[in-house]
């Protein structure tokens, strides 16, 4: 999406927000609350093409190759481990099948081997053999995939090979 795209779409958002807000006033025209207000504010404005999270280590994208939009792409990080040089975790596609799956990095204690797993319902948990690291969670609304949540952070093991 280019500069121009992207604020003509926030200019058009912006737009309608003001005609809804218009349409709120009542019969003597008084104002609407600050609750109408807020309610008819957009959930998000497009701030996914603001900040283009796939520049970061397992940043993402969203229909990474333009032909599924329940695709997603998370780019390659790196997991640090003290002294021992860290382990790289390629870029992975994967598919949301569900609303509400999470996405992870997975690191195996024993092999030393980094992935990233399958979308799940279920949250990822560190056990006694893989250390488990939540990115993000996905919606899934007729078939279009969606950033829900951020839970990427810088990944270290305290202790692991140090």
């Amino acid at each position: 999406m280019t500069q121009l795209s992207i604020e003509q779409d926030v200019a058009t958002q912006l737009s309608n927000l003001a005609a809804q807000i218009a349409d709120m006033e009542d019969e003597n025209g008084a104002s609407p609350s600050m609750g109408d207000v807020l309610s008819a504010i957009p959930e998000e404005l497009p701030g996914e093409s603001y900040f283009d999270w796939s520049k970061l280590a397992f940043g993402y994208r969203i229909n990474p190759d333009g032909d599924n939009t329940a695709e997603i792409e998370i780019t390659s990080g790196s997991v640090n481990r003290g002294k021992r040089a860290p382990v790289i975790v390629n870029s992975t596609k994967k598919i949301i099948t569900e609303d509400g799956q999470y996405v992870w990095m997975e690191y195996n204690l024993s092999t030393e081997a980094a992935i990233i797993a399958d979308p799940s319902l279920a949250a990822p948990a560190t056990d006694a053999t893989t250390y488990r690291k939540l990115l993000y969670q996905f919606n899934l609304v007729n078939g279009v995939a969606s950033l829900e949540y951020v839970g990427l952070t810088e990944i270290e093991l305290p202790g692991v090979g140090a």
